[in-house]
């Protein structure tokens, strides 16, 4: 699983979510978030952690089946915002900004590693 570690990606948090731009991270960087890190434990080897761009402390265990490449979302029109189509204002404004934030980290890991979300959040 460590492989993907640092992957700008686009991610929902159940069945039928929304898909959003997320970043897969390593949760041992993490280590002074007891939260993230029993959440981390919990579903060891079963699950990825993710953080979701622009969503406060958002983070979620996410089956493999719940996460898509970067640029399989964008081939899918992810990144149009269909899913915030029918959202209020404010929501299709995170859904912009979560795309900025993601957009800058996916570029910036193409020539670096991410290290934690809040280092590709602060971008």
């Amino acid at each position: 699983m460590t492989e993907r570690f640092g992957e700008i990606c686009f991610a929902k948090s159940a069945e039928h979510a929304h898909w959003w731009p997320a970043l897969i991270f390593d949760p041992r960087s993490f280590l002074h978030n007891a939260e993230v890190v029993d959440l981390a434990r919990r579903n060891l080897g079963k699950r990825y952690m993710v953080f979701f761009f622009e969503n406060q402390e958002a983070f979620a265990a996410i089956p493999k089946t719940w996460i898509v490449t970067w640029e399989e979302g964008i081939e899918k029109d992810f990144d149009k915002g269909r899913s915030v189509r029918n959202a209020s204002k404010n929501r299709k404004l995170q859904f912009q900004r979560a795309m900025d934030a993601a957009k800058m980290a996916f570029d910036d890991n193409s020539t670096e590693t991410v290290e934690s979300p809040r280092n590709s959040k602060d971008r």
